[in-house]
């Protein structure tokens, strides 16, 4: 009899829990529908794009400017490698030895379509709102150049250079259009990587002559006159001179910057080598040849 008493009082157990359908949610999280319904969410969302380039990984090494900046300039004429190692970064010195087992080639992978994630989920809260702000549409802008600056740095660093009579059957980088993208695919081709990024490019372009925000004074964020100069370096890369040149000057205008001479930039350090507090990058955050 106590046996069945028990058994019936499990069963009741079972049948209660069922009942009340829980919705458990975590404490250090929210929802991408939760965002969606705050008012900060989509500037929270845009925000947390920039904390991912220099924090959000486990290992201190691991961070996305880390690795950006040690991939495109380590093996550039502007350092001398001058001894061996035992760290991966010892590797990446040299083209001919980068490989896909190298943990700092794949946490820059990894880290990269993290960002990409993250920008397209903002723009995905964007478009469940049911009106926009000109706030809204400046953020949406800053999500579009991110998604172009990202991809760009993968076909940098991981494509061949670009070659317009050829670009149709190099290999570009996988293509994520929107935060539910996430099927296993083949990279693109160049061409169509370069296509992707001029059509986030024009889409950043869009929003930001829509909308209008405080966050235009902080050079930590992204903003037009940082679309023409992505503009610039994209068709830089694609060999369209005049388009570079004239996306320069877009640049130049929009930022409040100007040509200087080649004597007027190498006089940023003064003669014994030492910092010019007078030169062009005296105050590099606040100078207007900071675009971004």
């Amino acid at each position: 009899m106590k046996k069945f008493i028990k058994y019936i009082a499990v069963l009741a157990s079972v049948a209660f829990v069922s009942a009340c359908n829980l919705d458990i949610m975590p404490e250090d999280s929210i929802t991408g529908s939760q965002m969606a319904q705050s008012p900060t969410g989509l500037a929270d969302a845009v925000t947390g794009c920039y904390q991912m380039f220099f924090g959000e990984t486990d290992d201190n090494n691991a961070w996305y400017l880390r690795q950006y900046y040690q991939f495109a300039d380590f093996s550039s004429d502007d350092v001398t490698y001058g001894h061996e190692t035992e760290d991966e970064l010892n590797m990446i010195f040299r083209y001919g030895e980068r490989n896909e087992n190298l943990g700092n080639v794949k946490i820059f992978w990894l880290q990269s379509y993290k960002i990409l994630y993250s920008a397209n989920t903002a723009l995905s809260i964007a478009a469940q709102k049911t009106e926009l702000t000109a706030e809204d549409y400046y953020l949406m802008g800053e999500a579009w150049f991110l998604k172009a600056f990202i991809v760009h740095s993968l076909a940098r660093l991981y494509c061949e250079p670009y070659d317009p009579d050829n670009a149709a059957n190099q290999a570009g980088v996988i293509l994520r259009y929107d935060n539910l993208d996430a099927d296993n695919k083949a990279r693109a081709t160049l061409k169509e990587t370069y296509s992707y990024i001029l059509d986030c490019l024009k889409n950043a372009e869009d929003n930001f002559k829509q909308g209008s925000s405080s966050r235009s004074a902080n050079k930590g964020f992204a903003s037009l006159a940082a679309v023409y100069a992505m503009y610039t370096r994209v068709y830089l890369y694609m060999s369209d001179w005049d388009k570079c040149i004239e996306y320069a000057g877009y640049a130049l205008t929009e930022s409040g910057g100007e040509v200087i001479s080649a004597a007027e930039f190498m006089n940023t350090n003064n003669n014994n080598g030492e910092y010019n507090d007078n030169g062009y990058f005296a105050e590099t955050y606040s100078y207007p040849e900071t675009i971004w």
